[in-house]
């Protein structure tokens, strides 16, 4: 699950998922619009967070299919 989707899903905002995550809101903003891609330990916090619906493996290689 692309991790826009889940922000959308469960009805919170980038910044709110951002603060409760401890994440940058302009990261995560960058990441969702493939602007960037995360750090390792950011793809990690995002997965946890989302119960492993949002993948480190899609986060870190979203191109991969």
């Amino acid at each position: 699950m692309k991790l826009q989707k889940y922000i959308k899903k469960q009805k919170t905002t980038v910044n709110k998922f951002s603060r409760e995550n401890n994440l940058k809101q302009p990261t995560v903003w960058r990441i969702i619009n493939n602007k960037c891609c995360p750090r390792a330990e950011t793809a990690r916090v995002i997965s946890i967070a989302t119960g492993g619906l949002v993948t480190i493996n899609e986060l870190l290689f979203p191109d991969n299919k």
